[in-house]
């Protein structure tokens, strides 16, 4: 969903989503970041750039390869008419086939289904190839009505890839690349883990920046 995608051109004009401009650092800049501001906070601790696993395999399961190619960070424009709000929905099948070629699509939403009275939380996962190749591995994350529990349910339907109108996503052409490794053991405190000090780390250092450092 960038300005050219894959060299080819829009199929449409009405593109119901702006895309934002990125600047990010090189994969070298955010390792020296991350084993600096890591450093203290872990026994060993080892930040290196390697070749990306495999994505479409365990543990991932995702439904592209890689995450390189083309890439960019895409919002879905609110709607400006007044309707009830389980109808303020977009169709991500429909924006995929009018708007871009290849295509790997990750990131959050709120969805919802026939007979299900309020939002479910929506990860997506799915890869486009022109003209209607569309591969679907959503997940649609609720809680039953009748007991609470939460239940996460598989959504493999092209058609199911039904959305509301506030999401955020990453886009690429789902290729195979580069990406940071870091490998971490002995924390020096007991609330500390990896996931957080990755994302505190980087937030300090590019806070004031807009940048899409991955996760």
């Amino acid at each position: 969903m960038a300005a050219a995608p894959n060299g080819d051109e829009y199929t449409t004009d009405d593109r119901p989503y702006r895309v934002f401009s990125l600047a990010p650092p090189t994969l070298l800049e955010i390792t020296e970041v991350l084993q600096n501001g890591m450093q203290p906070l872990f026994q060993r601790l080892n930040v290196d750039v390697a070749s990306c696993p495999y994505l479409s395999t365990a543990p991932y399961n995702l439904a592209g390869v890689g995450l390189c190619g083309n890439t960019s960070i895409t919002e879905l424009l609110p709607l400006q008419i007044p309707i009830p709000w389980n109808q303020r929905t977009r169709d991500i099948r429909n924006i995929l086939t009018t708007n871009c070629r290849d295509s790997f699509v990750i990131g959050t939403s709120y969805s919802t289904k026939p007979r299900m009275p309020y939002y479910g939380h929506l990860i997506m996962n799915a890869t486009y190839r022109a003209p209607m190749d569309i591969r679907n591995e959503c997940r649609l994350i609720f809680a039953e009505r009748r007991n609470g529990q939460t239940k996460i349910e598989k959504l493999t339907d092209p058609n199911q890839m039904i959305c509301n109108n506030k999401a955020r996503f990453f886009i690429s052409e789902g290729r195979e690349g580069l990406v940071i490794r870091v490998r971490a053991k002995g924390r020096k405190t007991i609330n500390t883990d990896i996931i957080t000090s990755m994302q505190t780390v980087l937030y300090e250092k590019y806070c004031r920046e807009n940048k899409v450092i991955g996760n």
